[in-house]
């Protein structure tokens, strides 16, 4: 009898250790599948860009952008690329995740000399700052 109430305990106690792991499988799948399908801000042309930044209290001076550019988002950030990546996070937007990756640069004159940066990779905005042209690394996030 003694035998058998071990080998009792010996099976529960495995099916419980099963029964976490497989827990803790299905959270981190899940947390990943939550990631990897969360909805960031798709924008397909200029006037989706513009009605962004008009959403988002910017009035433009044009609807078209004083600047486009094909850019690449580096492999390695410098210090100053840190804080713009940092700071497009906190906004929500997925810049980390397009590290060596192709994007469209979009500046917006908003006044007399305050411009708007849109990047964009993918139909996804994964940049979004204001400055003043006299003050370009001074940048403010666009989102709040």
């Amino acid at each position: 009898m003694k035998c058998n109430k071990k080998r009792i305990f010996s099976i529960i106690f495995a099916i419980v250790i099963l029964f976490f792991a497989a827990f803790a499988v299905f959270l981190k799948f899940y947390n990943y599948n939550k990631e990897s399908k969360k909805d960031f801000i798709k924008l397909e042309n200029t006037d989706q860009i513009a009605l962004f930044l008009l959403s988002n209290n910017l009035n433009l001076e044009e609807k078209e952008p004083v600047f486009q550019s094909k850019i690449y988002i580096p492999e390695n950030f410098s210090e100053t690329y840190e804080l713009y990546a940092e700071m497009q996070e906190n906004q929500q937007l997925p810049l980390k995740n397009y590290k060596g990756k192709a994007a469209d640069e979009y500046i917006f004159l908003l006044n007399e000399n305050n411009y708007a940066e849109i990047i964009i990779s993918d139909n996804t905005l994964i940049g979004a700052i204001t400055y003043e042209g006299s003050h370009p690394l001074n940048f403010e996030p666009i989102i709040y």
